[in-house]
This record gives C-alpha cells, structure tokens and sequence, in this order.
C-alpha cells in the first residue's frame, strides 16, 4: 500500500531502513501526525556491542552486510532531525529551529 503513497526516493529510503532493520543497525518506531498526512519515523541506533547478542553484532559479512548498511546509514545520518515537537504532533515547528543529529560534516566523513 505505501508503494502507491511513495515517491521513488521514499520507496527507496524505505527499503534501506528495512535492510537496517533487519540486520540490527536501528529500530525504528513511527507515528503520524495529527493530520494524518505524515509520517514520522524514531530512529535508535543499536551499538554492535550490544549485551546478550553474543557477538553476533561484531562479525558480519563486509560485502553483503557491513558495505551497504555504511552506504545506508550515511544516507539515514545526515536526515536524521532532532525535534521532540514533531514527535508530539505540533505543526508548528519551523524548518528554521529543525536541529540535524550529527553535523553534515561528520557524516560526509563516514
């Protein structure tokens, strides 16, 4: 159903969140807006240290894993806005006051 609701860039976005997902780089819960038309999306980092994960985090395939969630993550990294207000529902928040979670500089370098 979001397939037909999605630009091809969202579509995208979408399936590089999900490959995060789905190897244990994020977790991620979402919530619309009050006027339903959108989606906000809170992202948590999972550290690969993680306790009870018997190092299953530490070691995986460079290629198949660990090449595309660095391209992944970058991308996710420099969208990434930290704003409580928007989480809460409040339209009001200005792109002016919206605060990047890590600098544009830093995430180039990763």
């Amino acid at each position: 159903m979001l397939q037909r609701l999605l630009t091809p860039e969202d579509d995208l976005l979408l399936r590089e969140l999900d490959f995060l997902i789905t190897h244990l780089f994020i977790s991620c819960t979402c919530r619309l807006n009050r006027l339903g038309n959108v989606l906000h999306v809170r992202i948590y980092l999972i550290p690969y240290d993680l306790a009870n994960v018997q190092g299953k985090l530490r070691i995986r395939d460079e290629a198949a894993i660990l090449s595309p969630a660095r391209r992944y993550l970058k991308v996710l990294l420099q969208r990434i806005i930290q704003d409580d207000t928007s989480w809460e529902g409040d339209e009001a928040s200005s792109s002016k006051s919206l605060k990047l979670f890590l600098p544009q500089e830093i995430v180039g370098s990763i």
